[in-house]
């Protein structure tokens, strides 16, 4: 079947999967620790918990409220145990395996989808799409990661990649393939809860379309029983039986127990055209439109909008929270290209000729960027763990902070080390300590790295007579952030900026 769909592309087909091979081995060395926290205090500290490393008392606070799905914590315990037995027991190499792991599942899945979709698009455009799958320079940077973002977005693929190639060649046993598809599909409810709008968009489109009935029924007996496994893991993580979906849901929607702040409905536009490029994210957020009024019909209008519209719509915003869909885009713009030159709209060739070279000049540039030089990246705080870990091998690290009780500016968050270097994660010679001001006299004759916790205002207020060499800080002045996020959170997101300073 797959060799029949490849056709005249397999030679390259064949090429792009190698490059982008090589691609995902280069990002997942040089990606440091985590895209965002929650990859690592969510996942990782819950297997550490379970392998008697990390204390109940130092998880994140969604282990307390119990609402965090404990599939993927399990499959990371199975794994890190797996590792130890073999003889790898360095809990970075570890880490890095995890990103290896994580990579290769994004191929595969990007792969499947790619192949998959062939038979939907006309001769004309397919060496495009192809092209265009592979190039995609943003599934590199949140692709090599062991993320519920990550892996339920690779679920979703596969589950769809399989979905499409049955009603391209139909098989002999469609029962075993649906059911094989609802598991793929449980499995990544099972990871993030909200891919079940992208179940749900997809069930529409089989029973309405499709006019699917039995073999939806298999689909559905995959995913229950992916459901109810998860409640097992679920038990065996938190010690007792219970509904986790519903707790996360009461505790996000209705009860609210926290609040994390409000975006308004345009968040994510500006961030398409921030994060993916302004050329790259306003071709996008155009195909999107345009897809959805020209292929009504797809299997993937019904699979993506409902998923996208809870997204633009709901109160808080993250760009991570789009990671499940956004290794689609590719198809979404060839199919948009393609329904609009089918209704017969004009467009410039000059506009067509600049678009296509937008695409791979800005892809190009993305790859360089950010897989090449990833850890140049100011991302978050990992990039420091990387980094004292190296240095910690060979001397002492020091990690002084600002008194977190009193000073102004830097909000209250406990130890430093217990913040930003998880248990599971910890080396012996980095030491911490706290500091009431920034004396000079403190900051010198010592042979090690100095990692500060303050802020730029209190940097400037204490330092300003005689600066130190700051090697590294989290967070760059960024005025964008201000203007999407608005001064109260910019602030607060100033509050907890650290410094990296060597002597």
């Amino acid at each position: 079947m797959i060799k029949d769909i490849i056709g005249p592309h397999r030679r390259l087909l064949l090429i792009c999967i190698a490059i982008s091979f090589a691609l995902y081995m280069v990002s997942a060395w040089h990606s440091a620790i985590y895209l965002h926290p929650d990859e690592h205090y969510q996942i990782v500290e819950f297997a550490s918990y379970k392998m008697g490393i990390t204390h109940a008392d130092q998880l994140a606070w969604e282990f307390a409220e119990q609402i965090r799905p404990a599939a993927q914590p399990l499959l990371c315990y199975t794994l890190l145990n797996t590792f130890n037995s073999l003889g790898i027991s360095d809990h970075y190499s570890q880490l890095f395996l995890l990103r290896i792991l994580s990579a290769l599942l994004s191929l595969l899945s990007i792969s499947l989808l790619c192949i998959s979709a062939l038979p939907l698009i006309k001769a004309e455009h397919q060496r495009f799409y192809i092209i265009s799958s592979f190039l995609f320079f943003y599934p590199y940077i949140y692709g090599v990661h062991f993320s519920s973002e990550a892996w339920s977005g690779c679920m979703v693929m596969l589950a769809v990649a399989l979905v499409a190639l049955h009603y391209y060649k139909s098989g002999k046993r469609p029962e075993i393939l649906f059911l094989l598809v609802g598991t793929l599909l449980g499995v990544a409810f099972l990871f993030r809860f909200q891919t079940a709008l992208m179940t749900i968009g997809l069930m529409a489109c089989l029973f309405f379309v499709q006019k699917e009935r039995i073999n939806l029924l298999y689909m559905i007996i995959g995913g229950l029983t992916m459901v109810a496994l998860g409640a097992l893991a679920d038990h065996w993580l938190y010690g007792e039986w219970l509904f986790v979906p519903w707790r996360y849901f009461d505790s996000a929607f209705i009860h609210k127990h926290t609040d994390f702040g409000d975006q308004p409905f345009y968040f994510f536009p500006i961030l398409f055209l921030l994060m993916l490029t302004p050329p790259i994210g306003l071709l996008v957020l155009a195909a999107l439109v345009t897809f959805f009024i020209t292929q009504p019909r797809t299997l993937y209008v019904w699979l993506l909008l409902p998923f996208l519209a809870m997204h633009f719509f709901i109160p808080h915003k993250e760009w991570r929270f789009l990671y499940p869909v956004i290794s689609f885009f590719p198809l979404v713009v060839t199919l948009a290209w393609q329904g609009w030159r089918e209704k017969g709209w004009p467009i410039p060739v000059s506009i067509s000729k600049l678009t296509k070279w937008s695409i791979i000049v800005f892809n190009v540039a993305g790859i360089v960027i950010f897989i090449f030089y990833a850890d140049h990246v100011l991302f978050d705080q990992k990039i420091f763990l990387a980094r004292i870990h190296e240095a910690a091998r060979s001397r002492t690290v020091e990690i002084a902070s600002s008194d977190t009780g009193n000073s102004p500016y830097v909000l209250p968050k406990g130890s430093i080390p217990q913040a930003l270097f998880p248990e599971y994660m910890r080396d012996k010679n980095v030491h911490e300590y706290i500091w009431f001001a920034l004396p000079p006299s403190q900051l010198s004759g010592h042979d090690t790295i100095h990692f500060l916790c303050t802020t730029a205002l209190e940097w400037q207020k204490e330092t300003h007579n005689a600066p130190r060499p700051i090697v590294q800080r989290t967070l760059p002045d960024m005025p964008w952030i201000r203007t999407i996020a608005g001064d109260a959170a910019y602030q607060s997101i100033l509050a907890n900026t650290y410094y990296l300073v060597e002597l």
